[in-house]
This record gives structure tokens, sequence and C-alpha cells, in this order.
């Protein structure tokens, strides 16, 4: 079975949603049976599992929706919203808990995510595409703030089992907005979700290993998108700030920590742990597992272009107040822009992404549809500087890694 995996990234989810509309035009059958989500990532999935009967249109209409994308739609930005939460956070902080009052949940009010998910994701036709066998799986990781745990919700094929990990767990459920949403849970920034008798935030939070569940649900191969672009080590040590790091320049390496880091760490895991099963001398303790460890092919697709410093050519785009806010925590004093890239649901930047995510898909068209028709693939190779694939050393229905 081939995996579709999606993770973090806010607004640069229309690049994957780039990729995809590509990926449809040279497989227009679906050619993934289980598909695997996280914050963003966790809404495309959602929308093309509703839709997996006719996955061309699907990308298709899904791309048509990233391209009108505006921010509006995601979180409230009026100024009389986010001035409210404002003084809320000023009075929790400086009131130590003497003044009473409902307590300040996030910096921004999804309530229009939510309205925009119910709209386009039809959850309810989930379970019929799994029991006709479209689907194998569907699913979305959340984090919880009960437990620290990270939290798979899986629906699909009756004969998966849920899985426990350290830090990690499975729970078989049916898939609903409240999970998609608690994916997307930024902490501090979006509000925490509550699922069942817990409060979930991004999936990504504790995310280790963002390929794990497609491995745990039977993928044999994962196709998977890249949010960060690739950098040669002197472009990566290249400055982008002088002297203190103003809260623009620290709240985006840590979103680049969250959303990206994990994703990358995983992969390269994958090729060297599934390189020394394929020369036959790696530690014992990888070698004699039972259920023996069994390859899974990775390719991964990331992008050409630099999607965070590219959304520093629209940030004039924000409505005018979320300009306000971001000019206070100093967006003008860093020359990266990777804060902006992640809040930036503007059309002209989700527009660009989904071009340059159709383009980088297009250029590796024919690395892509080999890697979807083969049946049996190599343990290890390489297409190029924007796409890998891999094998993975996994446990029959788990991940080696702690």
């Amino acid at each position: 079975m081939v995996s579709l995996v999606l993770g973090g990234g806010g607004a640069r989810g229309a690049y994957q949603a780039g990729v995809l509309r590509r990926v449809a035009e040279i497989r227009p059958d679906l050619p993934f049976s289980i598909l695997v989500g996280s914050s963003v990532g966790s809404v495309s999935i959602a929308y093309l599992a509703s839709r997996a009967e006719a996955f061309a249109a699907a990308a298709d209409s899904l791309a048509r929706l990233w391209a009108e994308v505006t921010v509006d739609q995601v979180f409230r930005s009026d100024s009389f919203s986010l001035s409210w939460i404002g003084l809320r956070w000023l009075r929790d902080l400086a009131g130590g808990g003497v003044i009473f009052g409902a307590r300040a949940r996030s910096l921004l009010d999804t309530a229009p995510l939510s309205r925009l998910i119910m709209r386009h994701v039809r959850f309810e036709k989930i379970q019929p595409l799994i029991e006709r066998g479209i689907l194998h799986a569907v699913a979305v990781i959340a984090t919880s703030y009960a437990t620290g745990q990270s939290v798979t919700f899986v629906q699909g094929h009756p004969e998966i089992r849920p899985w426990t990990r350290p830090h990690r767990i499975a729970v078989l459920t049916r898939l609903g907005v409240e999970h998609v949403l608690a994916s997307c849970a930024i902490p501090f920034v979006f509000p925490a979700v509550r699922v069942g008798a817990e409060h979930y935030g991004d999936g990504n939070v504790r995310l280790s290993y963002p390929f794990s569940p497609a491995a745990k649900l039977g993928a044999s191969r994962i196709f998977a998108v890249s949010l960060r672009h690739p950098k040669d080590a002197a472009a990566a040590a290249v400055p982008m700030v002088q002297g203190y790091p103003p809260p623009a320049q620290v709240a985006g390496v840590l979103l680049n920590s969250v959303f990206l880091d994990s994703f990358d760490d995983d992969a390269a895991q994958l090729v060297r742990i599934n390189s020394l099963l394929a020369r036959g001398d790696g530690p014992s303790c990888l070698l004699e597992l039972s259920p023996p460890l069994r390859p899974i092919d990775l390719f991964v697709i990331a992008p050409s272009r630099d999607l965070g410093r590219l959304a520093s050519a629209y940030q004039h785009h924000f409505p005018p107040v979320v300009r306000w806010l971001l000019r206070g925590v100093g967006i003008g004093e860093t020359r990266s822009a990777d804060l902006v890239s992640y809040l930036l649901f503007d059309r002209a930047y989700t527009q660009a992404l989904l071009e340059i995510g159709y383009a980088d898909a297009s250029a590796q068209a024919g690395s892509i549809e080999r890697f979807l028709e083969d049946s049996d693939l190599p343990t290890s190779r390489s297409d190029g500087p924007r796409a890998c694939a891999a094998g993975r050393a996994a446990e029959a229905g788990g991940n080696p890694g702690p």
C-alpha cells in the first residue's frame, strides 16, 4: 500500500496542494490507500479522504480552495476581535488571577476555520469509501495537552489495531471537524480543541516520527511533501538578524522546529536504518527484531524556493491590524519572514505556492510516476535535488525508533 503523508506549515500548505494537483494529472485514480496528516496537512488529508473516489477532481478543487483562501476565512482579523483578545491577555497577566472572567486561550480566534472545514469536508463520506476498499485508513495527528502524548486518530479498515509507544498512541475513531481543528491548533496562537474529555493542540508538537503512523498502518511506500527548501551549509549559516533577536525571529525559529525539523530528521533516519538492513551488517538489535523489519520506500518532494523568504514579498497583504501587530513583535527587524509564512493566508501568496508546488512536481513527473507504479523499488535511490526515494526500516506495524 502507498501512503500520502502531509505535515504542518500553516499557509505553506498551499504548496502541498500544488504538488497534489500535478500528481493527480500523473495518476488520476487515487494512488494512495493510506492518508496521514498533521497540522495544516490534516485539512488537505481530510478533504481528499472525503472525495477519494474522484482523486483528480478532488486535487483540483483543493488547489482552487487554497487559491481563494483569505485570512478572514482562517482566523478573525478585525480590530475588535484582536483588541478584545489582547485585553484579556493583559488582564490575565497583570491581574494575577484576581480579576475574574473568561481566561484568554489563544492569540487568534479560529472560529472561521471551523466553518471553512465543515463547509468543504464531507466527513460522513469517509467510512463508505473505507468499506468499499478505496481507502485503507485515514489518520489525523494531534497532541494531548492533558497527557503530553502524540495521538494519532485513525479511521480505517476493521483489521487495524491501535498501538502504544512511548509518548505516542493511536485511537480508533470516526474523524470529525474537531480532530482536524485540534491537529491545526498551533500552541498559544490558535485555541486548543476539546476531543472527548481532553484538549488537544497541534499535531506536530510531539510528532518526532512523522512517517511512523503510515508504517504502522501498513504502508510499503510513502509519498511525502516537505515544506522546507533545502539549503546548503553556507546558505543555512547566513544570519537573519543582528543583535538581540526580536520576538518575530524567535517565533519563526520555534515554528520551524515544530513543523519542519522532525520531517527532515525522520527521513534521514529512514535512509540510515534501511541502509544498514540492506547491507546486512546493522546492529543485532535491528536485525533480530520480531516481527522482522521490512523496507518502506520513501519519496519526498521539497520546495525549489524558500517559502519563508517568498512570504516577505506578500506580507503587506495582511489586514492593517495584523500588520500592526507583526510590526510590534519586530517583523521588520529580521530578514526572515518565516513567522509571516505560517500565517499569510492570502490569495496572492497561496497562488504563488500552488504554482511552485505544481512546477516542482512537474520537474519530477517521471520519478513520481515510476515511484507510484513500481511494485519492486530498490531500497535506496536519489532522483534529484528536490526529491529522494529511499528505503525504510520499520517493524511490521511499527517504527524501530524510540
